[in-house]
């Protein structure tokens, strides 16, 4: 009855034209209403229906109290787009206009983010195979970038941030002396917001500094144990 309700009051308000253009699209019926609005203020159709396929996706699979019907256009792209972000970018932990960025806790997370890729993580027996080994891993998403870098993998595993375009190459660094950073991990990397690149580095940092105080501890250990050993080997020779 309600889906019946909005055609006749779509027709009514906007014009059979309008109402058949738009369902001939595929626009489903109970968004009707709102997206004559929006193709009455001069938006098109074909156009419109597609924001609503991604309203669908994005929107109402995840929050159904929001109104379409008390937003304007601006304010329903922009919805899409912030619930699109949090699909496509899991866990986000910065995003500006330019940049998004967010942590990868488990395969799933990896399969969300639409593009074709080579990624093995995308398997949850990879995914763990690589994180008991210590690696953690990030996506970085850069919208202005043409495949494979507008999504990349960002691997921080003892104290090495590393790179993976969606072909699951990684963009290796040049660190031969004299080397003045033009190289694909660098050129990379001057394309991120600083606050990404500080977040990743500081991990990076601290994986380093526990590394160093193992490496001191095991070798303060080993010190202790030739010391013991020698001591064994001194006294067995004076009681000999």
């Amino acid at each position: 009855m309600k889906l019946f309700e909005n055609y006749n009051t779509a027709v009514q308000k906007y014009g059979e034209k309008i109402v058949r253009e738009l369902l001939d699209n595929g626009l489903p019926p109970k968004y009707l209403l709102s997206a004559c609005r929006f193709v009455k203020e001069g938006h098109n159709s074909n156009e419109i229906v597609f924001y609503f396929r991604q309203w669908m996706t994005y929107v109402a699979n995840n929050n159904k109290n929001i109104d379409v019907n008390k937003l304007s256009f601006d304010e329903f792209y922009q919805t899409i787009h912030k619930y699109k972000l949090d699909y496509i970018v899991p866990n986000k932990i910065y995003s500006d206009e330019t940049a998004s960025f967010g942590k990868l806790n488990n395969a799933k997370d990896v399969q969300r983010i639409p593009v074709q890729n080579q990624w093995c993580i995308k398997s949850q027996r990879k995914f763990d195979d690589y994180t008991k080994q210590g690696y953690l891993f990030f996506v970085i998403y850069l919208p202005n970038e043409p495949l494979p870098f507008t999504f990349v993998i960002a691997a921080v595993f003892e104290g090495n941030v590393e790179f993976y375009d969606s072909y699951d190459y990684e963009q290796f660094e040049d660190l031969r002396f004299g080397n003045n950073g033009d190289d694909d991990h660098n050129n990379y990397q001057k394309k991120l917001p600083d606050p990404i690149t500080t977040y990743l580095y500081d991990i990076a940092a601290k994986q380093g500094e526990a590394l160093d105080l193992a490496k001191e501890n095991n070798n303060q250990e080993i010190k202790e144990n030739n010391n013991k050993y020698k001591k064994m080997n001194k006294k067995q020779v004076i009681q000999s």
